[in-house]
């Protein structure tokens, strides 16, 4: 298999992914994809590699805004996970402020 054959399956498998997991409608406009990657030379030398991928036309400015929304949205839902965490730990439920008002 050639680059160009596996960058179109690549391309293919993200679009048929997004259309079976989004709402109905939904549709790929661009997509980013960064990898860590590792290889007997890298792990003879102690580091890791890097690959970033990008969809046909995507301009630089594009694909580095997209990675930028994507870690913000990481890091809001790690934020998120680590507060719900801590009020679990002091025995606060989601839903107990809801239910005194009521």
């Amino acid at each position: 298999m050639t680059v160009e054959e596996t960058y179109k399956a690549l391309d293919k498998a993200i679009d048929t992914h997004i259309k079976q997991t989004g709402e109905d409608g939904t549709f790929v406009t661009g997509w980013v994809l960064s990898v860590s990657i590792s290889s007997p030379g890298f792990d003879n030398e102690g580091r890791d590699g890097y690959a970033t991928y990008v969809s046909d036309g995507l301009p630089h400015h594009v694909q580095v805004g997209l990675l930028e929304v994507a870690k913000s949205e990481r890091d809001t839902v790690a934020l998120i996970g680590t507060m719900a965490s801590y009020l679990s730990s002091m025995g606060y439920e989601a839903n107990e402020e809801n239910e005194e008002e009521e």
